[in-house]
């Protein structure tokens, strides 16, 4: 089984750590004023997506794999 290695994954984990600890760091130095709330809000918000986009392209490479894996399993019989 060859695993395939998608450097964009690599690329979305990175951001949501970097997300977390700007949210964690914006949350213990920044003062509290409702510019420093929208922009954890904001940090928040991407953290979220870019969780859900590295979730929904998971889920292509999964179905990419059955896809594969069913193709072959035709030509051969």
């Amino acid at each position: 089984m060859k695993i395939r290695f998608d450097w964009m994954q690599l690329v979305r984990l990175l951001v949501m750590v970097v997300a977390v600890a700007a949210v964690i760091y914006a949350l213990e130095y920044l003062p509290a004023s409702p510019l420093m709330w929208i922009s954890v809000g904001v940090l928040i918000l991407g953290f979220v997506m870019m969780l859900f986009a590295f979730r929904v392209a998971q889920r292509q490479q999964a179905a990419r794999g059955k896809e594969a894996s069913r193709t072959k399993r035709t030509k051969r019989s």
